[in-house]
């Protein structure tokens, strides 16, 4: 079979008819193609809830007990006025505490009080922990694992903090581990009686049975007397 060497460019009238029918059919097929359902039962999630945002406030307490809010300063005496504007913040908002390693425990407790008696919530996870004096120097010596727990009621295990539910999971993978396990509860003096006692429930839920209170000793009591 002989091919054609030389080809001749084509330069006839250009035929518009083929292609106008190849773009019809290309635009038949997507038309087409949208109307087709994909296999299935149709299911209507309707509108999530939106979250509702939760805004925070910085509260601040100098080591002269003075209280700083909404750049508004109050003193030991306008604890009264201090709640008024507490009230006009948002419901659930949350008053973030600042305060001076040195500022008044009093102080503390009393804004405290006053937060959460407007309904607010009240956190002071960056503020040092100030343990109770014990009045003994003789402690028992332990291997335990710690739990500490802020002025705030915020509790912190393992370098981070953990609400009850977690905590109690927690204690129970550790016991397998160690069958008596020793809990050492680290909480600051100003630690609310009922934080307590949901530490102490929490301890009992998981299977602890050792659970000791940690305290700080004043340096008096480490001297031994002179005889």
């Amino acid at each position: 079979m002989r091919y054609q060497r030389n080809v001749k460019i084509f330069r006839g009238q250009f035929e518009f008819a083929p292609f106008a029918g190849l773009f019809s059919l290309l635009f038949l097929f997507l038309v087409l193609s949208a109307l087709t359902y994909s296999p299935g039962v149709r299911i209507s999630l309707g509108d999530a809830p939106v979250p509702a945002k939760t805004s925070s406030t910085l509260l601040t307490v100098n080591k002269q007990g003075e209280i700083t809010l909404n750049n508004q300063l109050f003193n030991l005496s306008q604890m009264e006025q201090l709640r008024l504007e507490l009230k006009k913040l948002p419901p659930n908002s949350i008053i973030l505490l600042n305060a001076d390693p040195a500022a008044p425990r009093e102080v503390l407790s009393l804004v405290r009080e006053k937060v959460r008696g407007v309904n607010l919530n009240f956190e002071s996870a960056g503020n040092p922990i100030v343990l109770a004096n014990i009045d003994s120097a003789t402690l028992p010596e332990t291997t335990g694992v710690r739990l500490v727990v802020n002025l705030a009621g915020q509790m912190f295990f393992e370098n981070q903090m953990i609400n009850s539910e977690k905590l109690i999971l927690r204690l129970q993978e550790l016991l397998k581990q160690s069958p008596f396990l020793t809990l050492v509860v680290e909480a600051d003096e100003l630690t609310e009686n009922k934080v307590t006692m949901e530490v102490l429930s929490c301890a009992k839920k998981a299977g602890v049975k050792n659970v000791l209170l940690g305290g700080r000793v004043p340096t008096a009591n480490l001297i031994s007397p002179k005889h």
